[in-house]
C-alpha cells in the first residue's frame, strides 16, 4: 500500500531540507502563511375542512308516504259455492303484515374481542462480544474486512483521507521549519469523495484503482501477534471493534509487517527526486489504530484507520546535506450504505 499524500509530503520535506542547507549561506525569506480555512422549515400541517352543524335543508312541500305506516286492506268475505256452508273461514289478519326488517330494532350489544398483536420479528441474536478473546476479535474483524472486500455488486462508499504533520527538527532552524510546515500543508491536501464500486474496485479522484477498506489493494492478514490491545462492544444488531497495533520501527527499505497487513505504510522506496538522494530514513509506527463497526450480516459498515508515525530522514544533493524529523498521522474513514 502506497500512501500518495505521505509520499508527496516527504518529497516536499526533502526539498525543503536541501533548501535549508543552502539557507545557512543565502538567507532564505521568512515563512509563508497558511491558507484560509473555511441550515429546513417544515410546512405546518393543515386541518381538514368541515361544515358547521345546524344548517338544514328546507322542508319538502309534498308529503311523502311513510313506508313504515301499516296499511289497512278491506277484507272481502269468501262466497262458498255451497249455500249450506255456515262456517266462517279462518280468521284473517285485518292488516297487512309488516316487514320486521322495516321496523327499528334494538341491536344486541357487540362483544369486543381483544386485538391479537403479532410479536415483533425476531432478529438475529447479538453475539456476546464482551466475552471474546483478542484472538477471536481479530479473527472476526479480518473475516468481516475480507468479506466486504469480496463484494462485487455495485455500491457507493464514502471515503475521506487526511494527513497531519509537525516538523520538530530540521536543518536551518525555525525559519526553515515554518517554510517546511507551510509547504507540506499546501502539498498534502485532504480528500473527501464518494467512490462507485463495481466488481470489487473503484477509481479514486487521483486515478488510483482500489478495493474498499484497508489495505487498499490486498486482503487483510492481521494476526494477534501484531495487536497490542483489542476490544469489542455491542452496537445495535452488530458490534464495534477497537484495535491498537504494536509499535514498529523500520528503515527505508523495510515494510512494517503488522501495519502493512491491515492498514498500509509509507513506501519510501517509491520516492524519485532526480537532484537529490535519500541517504537514510527511519519510520517509527507508534501504535496505529482501527475502529470498525460490523453489522449483523458480517460486513464492515464503517471504519476509521489512524496510521501514527515519526520519521527521521536525511538527504544530500552534491556536497549539500540536510536532515529533518517530523511526527504525523494519516487518517482514513470509510462509510458504506448497508
Amino acid at each position: 500500500m502506497k500512501f500518495k499524500r505521505l509520499i508527496l509530503c516527504l518529497s516536499a520535506l526533502l526539498i525543503v531540507v536541501m533548501c535549508a542547507s543552502c539557507a545557512l549561506q543565502t538567507k532564505l525569506p521568512q515563512a509563508y502563511y497558511d491558507d484560509l480555512a473555511k441550515g429546513v422549515t417544515q410546512a405546518k400541517p393543515t386541518m381538514p375542512a368541515f361544515t358547521k352543524p345546524g344548517e338544514t335543508e328546507p322542508a319538502q312541500t309534498q308529503a311523502v308516504p311513510d313506508e313504515h305506516q301499516p296499511v289497512t286492506i278491506p277484507i272481502i268475505p269468501a262466497q262458498p259455492e255451497d249455500p249450506a256452508a255456515t262456517q266462517v273461514p279462518a280468521e284473517q289478519p285485518t292488516q297487512a303484515s309488516v316487514d320486521p326488517a322495516a321496523q327499528p330494532q334494538e341491536l344486541p350489544p357487540v362483544e369486543t374481542q381483544p386485538v391479537e398483536t403479532q410479536p415483533p420479528e425476531t432478529q438475529a441474536a447479538v453475539p456476546d462480544v464482551s466475552s471474546w478473546s483478542k484472538e477471536e476479535i481479530i479473527s472476526h474483524y479480518v473475516d468481516a474486512v475480507n468479506k466486504t472486500k469480496a463484494r462485487t455488486d455495485p455500491f457507493t462508499a464514502h471515503h475521506s483521507e487526511s494527513f497531519v504533520a509537525d516538523i520538530t527538527e530540521i536543518t536551518g532552524g525555525d525559519v526553515v521549519k515554518g517554510i517546511a510546515n507551510n509547504l507540506i500543508g499546501s502539498v498534502v491536501k485532504p480528500s473527501d469523495e464518494d467512490l462507485n464500486f463495481s466488481g470489487g474496485t473503484a477509481v479514486t479522484g487521483e486515478g488510483e484503482t482500489i478495493q474498499p477498506l484497508l489495505p487498499k489493494s490486498s486482503p487483510c492478514t492481521l494476526s494477534p501477534n501484531g495487536v497490542a490491545s483489542a476490544t469489542a462492544t455491542p452496537n445495535g444488531s452488530g458490534y464495534t471493534v477497537n484495535i491498537t497495533l504494536v509499535p514498529e520501527t523500520v528503515d527505508m527499505n523495510t515494510a512494517p509487517v503488522h501495519n502493512a497487513s491491515c492498514i498500509g505504510f509509507l513506501d519510501i522506496s517509491s520516492i524519485d527526486i532526480s537532484f537529490m538522494t535519500v541517504t537514510s530514513c527511519d519510520v517509527n509506527y507508534s501504535g496505529s489504530t482501527i475502529t470498525a463497526t460490523i453489522n449483523a450480516d458480517g460486513y464492515v459498515s464503517e471504519a476509521t484507520y489512524v496510521l501514527n508515525m515519526t520519521l527521521n530522514g536525511s538527504a544530500k544533493a552534491g556536497f549539500i546535506n540536510g536532515t529533518a524529523t517530523f511526527t504525523g498521522y494519516e487518517t482514513e474513514v470509510w462509510k458504506f450504505p448497508w
